[in-house]
């Protein structure tokens, strides 16, 4: 009888090896692609959540302020006018406006005030966080007293109603012109009804 020696060989061999790191690699950049793109994506709904809310909440602010005012001292012929200026019950005037915020030096950044004339300051009712835009989505006031304003105040008189302000503004997050958040604007728009004097 003859004694066979058989080898019997234990491991990988080199294209077993390379074929599973190939494996290996391509589902590691898919996992890491669903990683990065739902960080990004998370990020982007707080952004637009944070948009929102001040955009919310100025716009409350504004609607407020017009529906406790004394009287309207803007033209309210129905035209949209880029600022607008109420009295208020203690006598003083409000004037809100689109103005350059001038503490950001690194970038525009354009905000929605409110002027009293009692305390000759200008305050922001906007965050610095977000910037208007125009209907175009360019950041800044818009053309001055048209549809295309960045923010816009339409004030019509209806005689013995008291009439209404329609307020209308788009916001963008600051410092967002490119990549995932490109045109990612939000237009407010609300009407406050004017009391009777």
């Amino acid at each position: 009888m003859m004694n066979k020696k058989t080898f019997v060989q234990k491991g990988f061999t080199l294209l077993e090896l390379l074929v599973s790191a190939g494996v290996l690699s391509f589902v590691s950049v898919i996992i890491a692609q669903v990683i990065f793109t739902t960080v990004r994506l998370a990020a982007r709904t707080e952004l637009m959540k944070e948009m929102k809310q001040t955009g919310s909440m100025t716009m409350d602010t504004m609607k407020r302020m017009i529906q406790n005012a004394r009287s309207v001292t803007s033209v309210c012929d129905g035209t949209p006018q880029s600022t607008l200026t109420i009295t208020n019950f203690d006598g003083g005037e409000t004037t809100f406006s689109c103005i350059q915020d001038a503490t950001y030096t690194d970038y525009d950044i354009y905000r929605i005030a409110s002027y009293s004339s009692i305390l000759a300051v200008n305050s922001y009712l906007s965050s610095g966080n977000v910037t208007l835009v125009n209907s175009s989505g360019e950041t800044g006031c818009g053309y001055i007293d048209s549809a295309d304003a960045a923010l816009s105040f339409t004030c019509v008189d209806t005689g013995l109603t008291g009439g209404s302000v329609t307020i209308v503004f788009q916001l963008r997050q600051k410092n967002t012109n490119t990549g995932l958040f490109e045109g990612d604007m939000e237009t407010f728009q609300s009407t406050a009804i004017l009391r009777n004097e």
